[in-house]
């Protein structure tokens, strides 16, 4: 019998089992691990899911709380324009209050002064009325125009250079029969006074007739009686009519005089005297 010859090992039957076993082995392990992948995998994605969600819900919890600051800011700023608001209206009435007060006090001053002007109309003009005497000018009664007017039925004026009682020291004198006079006195004179009283021009009352007729007296012609032609009218027996630059009383103030025994006319100019005695003159 000849020599049998060996077959190959993958010709054996145990060679076939062996790898149907390791490949069965193979296989099993890898579905297995097939399986563990797909798993982590899964187990990846679902928690990749997972932290996608929980960052959604970050995200939207993130937002919410900046919304709500928004809101809050929003608010504070809408509650600081308020605050501005009210402290711009209080501001706006505090001046309307300012203004309002400033008014009155204003009005109130006003009062005040309408009070004084009111109070000073009422209270009785301060003059410097001089009565009976005799009067050094320039130590007792100042130099100036006076206007004398008669108290008595029978007033004299007289002014001298000196108190030597003597005729010749004698500037002017006359007698006023319920009448007035202007009188224009210099330091140094000494002037008496007597059945009258005076006062210094400039606060005199005025001897403006309110019936618009000139009886006894003396007129300054544009103060008393305006300028212009005059009817004289005989008063009584005789009348006396004189016209005088001044109120000196001198004779050389004298422009024009006349005794009367009827009626007559008479011109004046603004800024002579008129003296009249028994007669009467209709402005």
């Amino acid at each position: 019998m000849g020599e049998e010859k060996k077959k190959p090992f993958y010709e054996k039957a145990w060679f076939w089992i062996m790898a149907v076993i390791i490949l069965a082995t193979i296989g099993n392990e890898f579905s297995n691990g097939s399986k563990d992948s797909a798993n982590k995998r899964n187990d990846i994605t679902i928690e990749s899911s997972s932290n996608k969600d929980k960052s959604k819900e970050e995200i939207k919890k993130e937002e919410a709380k900046k919304e709500e600051l928004k809101k809050e800011e929003t608010k504070k700023e809408e509650a600081k324009k308020e605050e501005l608001k009210k402290e711009e209206l209080k501001k706006e009435e505090a001046k309307k209050e300012e203004a309002k007060k400033e008014e009155l006090k204003k009005e109130e001053a006003k009062k005040e002064e309408v009070k004084k002007e009111e109070a000073k109309k009422e209270e009785p003009k301060k003059t410097s009325r001089i009565t009976a005497g005799t009067y050094k000018v320039g130590t007792d009664i100042p130099a100036g125009e006076y206007l004398v007017l008669a108290t008595r039925s029978m007033c004299y004026i007289e002014a001298a250079k000196d108190s030597t009682g003597n005729l010749e020291s004698i500037i002017f004198n006359d007698n006023l029969m319920k009448g007035n006079s202007y009188v224009t006195l210099n330091n140094g004179e000494y002037f008496k006074l007597q059945g009258g009283e005076m006062y210094p021009v400039a606060e005199a009352k005025s001897i403006i007739p309110a019936s618009g007729l000139y009886t006894d007296g003396m007129y300054k012609v544009g103060i008393d009686i305006p300028a212009g032609e005059y009817k004289v009218v005989l008063d009584s027996a005789m009348g006396y009519v004189e016209v005088s630059a001044n109120s000196t009383h001198k004779l050389e103030a004298i422009i024009t005089n006349d005794n009367l025994t009827a009626d007559s006319y008479i011109t004046v100019s603004q800024g002579q005297y008129l003296k009249i005695s028994g007669v009467k003159i209709q402005k």
